[in-house]
């Protein structure tokens, strides 16, 4: 190769090079991490303290006034995260839920990862909602008897994650 041919030929490569990394756009070498998967995991109804998923909850004097706690974990590809809403839509024996206006003992609330509203810890993915035999304790004495049903979601840009429902059946 002559010396002006062999200029020629470096040069070519030297542009060829520069034109990958040019100020303009450049194309990727992997695809962007793409956004993980919400989903709802040990999701309970706890009465008094106690986990009722699929059981029979008697009224009685023992439990005027008690605790009925709703809890879920969110998680993100298997780990646990906060951030997004979670919500539950508690529908009554008579088929009031929140997204019917609600009733006495049903309707939509939102799940807390905040230390209150019967969170224990904020921030660690583990949301509550806590009704201390107010209008949401499904075994609170005024509560009708029947099923319940107890759909949590979480919402992730505008979409749903998969529900998880829970039936909890309140007797004398």
């Amino acid at each position: 190769m002559t010396g002006k041919s062999a200029a020629s030929a470096l040069g070519v490569a030297i542009l060829s090079a520069l034109a990958g990394c040019g100020g303009g756009a450049s194309t990727p070498t992997s695809p962007p991490e793409s956004p993980g998967v919400l989903a709802l995991s040990e999701v309970q109804v706890l009465v008094d303290g106690q986990v009722v998923n699929g059981l029979v909850v008697h009224h009685g004097d023992d439990h005027v006034g008690g605790v009925t706690r709703y809890e879920a974990t969110l998680t993100m590809d298997g780990l646990e995260v906060t951030g997004h809403p979670v919500f539950l839509d508690i529908t009554t024996p008579d088929g009031m839920g929140g997204h019917h206006g609600g009733g006495p003992h049903g309707g939509l609330v939102e799940l807390w990862d905040d230390g209150s509203h019967g969170d224990h810890a904020p921030g660690d993915g583990h949301y509550a909602f806590e009704a201390d035999g107010g209008r949401m304790g499904l075994h609170h004495t005024g509560a009708p008897h029947g099923e319940y049903s107890c759909d949590f979601w979480a919402e992730q840009d505008g979409q749903e994650t998969p529900h998880v429902v829970i039936g909890v059946r309140v007797e004398d």
